[in-house]
């Protein structure tokens, strides 16, 4: 194991969860989404899960390479 501290792994298992349940999200409401939603709110929407994965990998990235 390594020496990522208990902090690190829940902050790591709050951005995986919270990605993952975003993209199950954008998957089952994308036709409801694609009729009500304007082309900028899904650029916004985009952007935020975009957001949301890349603070994950480079959390990630940070954990592995400063442990």
């Amino acid at each position: 194991m390594s020496n990522m501290s208990i902090s690190g792994w829940v902050a790591l298992g709050i951005f995986v969860l919270a990605g993952c349940v975003f993209e199950v999200l954008w998957m089952w409401g994308f036709e409801r989404l694609d009729k009500r939603m304007t082309r900028s709110q899904k650029a916004v929407v985009g952007g935020v899960l975009v957001s949301v994965a890349l603070v994950a990998l480079s959390y990630g990235l940070f954990q592995f390479y400063h442990r």
